[in-house]
C-alpha cells in the first residue's frame, strides 16, 4: 500500500513548485506522475497519514518521471536574517550541519538541526533523514519559505513557538538554588592551568571578553561559551554587553553564537535556565541538568558564565 506522511507535497517537475492535497495527489499520480492506472485501485481512505515528516513508498512500482520532495522544515530566523541567500555547506555532525550563507556582503551560519536538538536562533529544524545528504562545500540556497539543495527541495514555516530573543527580567534571580545543584559543575575552565584560569575570569568579570576569546578547545572554546553564559545575564538585567571587536580569533561556529548573545538571542536551553532563574525556582535544576547536556561542556561552560555573572552582579 502506499503510505504517505505529509498532509501536502512540493512536486519540483519542469522548475515548478505545485502543492498537492491528498485527493489532488492521488488524481496526478494516476494521470500525470506514473500513470498506467498504478493509483486507480486506491481510495483515498487508503492513504495512512503519519506524524513524520517523510514520505516513504511501500510498494513496488514504477518511478515518478521526477522525485517527490514532500518535506517540512521550522524556520527560526532572527529578524534581519536575509530571506533570500546562497550559500556552502561549512561543516556537518551528526544532528547539525552548518551552512554560510551570503548576501550582499552580509555572511552568517545558518543550522539546519534535527528534532532532537534544542531550538537554536537562525537556524531550521529538519527530518533527520536529510541530514546526511548534506556534504561539506554543497550548494544551499534559501529563497522565502524554501529551502533547497542538490535535488531536494523542503517547504518552510515559521516556528511560531520559538523566537530566541531574551528580554529583560524583573525580579530577582535565585542565584542560591543554582549553585547548591551545580556544585559538582565540571567545564572546560577545570582543565586550563590555574593562573591562566585566574586571568580569564578576570577578564570576563573586567568586561576584557576580546582578549581571552578562543580561550579553550572544541566548535565553540569555553571561553566564549561563558561569555555567552554572562550575556544571557547582562541581556536580563537591562546591562550594556562588552563590545567585541574581532571575532575572526574564535572559530566561525562560536563567532556564530557570540554575534547572536550581543543581540540577545539565545538557545533554548539557556533561555529555559534564565526563566527558571527569576520565575521559576522550582525548575532549576532541571533547567540546569539540560543545559549541561549540550555539548561536550558548552553547556556547563555556559552556566559557569551564568553563575560568574550573579555572583559578582556588583562588579558590572
Amino acid at each position: 500500500m502506499w503510505q504517505i506522511s505529509i498532509p501536502s507535497v512540493i512536486l519540483p517537475a519542469q522548475n515548478r513548485k505545485t502543492e498537492f492535497s491528498c485527493d489532488s495527489l492521488l488524481r496526478f499520480l494516476s494521470t500525470e506522475g506514473c500513470g498506467n492506472g498504478i493509483i486507480e485501485s486506491y481510495a483515498e481512505t487508503e492513504l495512512r497519514w503519519e506524524d513524520t515528516l517523510m514520505t516513504t513508498w511501500k510498494r513496488n512500482s514504477l518511478p515518478l518521471r521526477e522525485p517527490l520532495a514532500p518535506y517540512d522544515g521550522l524556520l527560526r530566523v532572527t529578524p534581519g536574517f536575509p530571506g533570500t541567500c546562497q550559500g556552502r555547506v561549512h561543516s556537518v555532525f551528526h544532528r547539525v550541519v552548518n551552512v554560510e550563507m551570503q548576501s550582499e556582503g552580509d555572511r552568517r551560519l545558518l543550522v539546519l538541526a534535527a528534532p532532537q536538538v534544542p531550538a537554536l536562533p537562525d537556524s531550521i529544524c529538519l527530518p533527520p533523514q536529510l541530514l546526511p545528504t548534506f556534504q561539506v562545500g554543497q550548494k544551499v540556497t534559501l529563497d522565502g519559505q524554501l529551502l533547497s539543495w542538490q535535488n531536494t527541495a523542503v517547504r518552510l514555516r515559521t516556528d511560531s513557538h520559538f523566537s530566541g530573543k531574551l528580554d529583560r527580567q524583573e525580579g530577582q534571580p535565585c542565584l542560591k538554588k543554582l549553585t547548591a545543584c551545580t556544585t559538582q559543575l565540571h567545564s572546560g575552565f577545570d582543565r586550563l592551568p590555574a593562573p591562566l584560569r585566574h586571568r580569564a575570569e578576570q577578564a570576563l568579570l573586567e568586561g576584557r571578553w576580546q582578549a581571552f576569546l578562543g580561550l579553550g578547545s572544541g566548535l565553540t572554546p569555553s571561553f566564549d561559551d561563558a561569555c555567552v553564559g554572562m550575556a544571557a545575564i547582562y541581556t536580563a538585567t537591562g546591562r550594556s554587553l562588552p563590545p567585541l571587536e574581532d571575532l575572526s580569533v574564535t572559530t566561525d561556529v562560536s563567532a556564530r553564537y557570540l554575534r547572536l548573545a550581543q543581540r540577545g538571542y539565545f538557545g533554548e536551553p539557556l533561555l529555559a535556565l534564565i526563566r527558571a532563574l527569576w520565575k521559576n525556582h522550582a525548575g532549576i535544576p532541571a533547567a540546569a541538568q539540560a543545559l549541561e547536556a549540550v555539548g561536550a561542556s558548552s553547556g556547563s561552560d555556559m552556566i559557569y558564565g551564568v553563575r560568574l555573572a550573579l555572583a559578582h552582579g556588583s562588579r558590572f
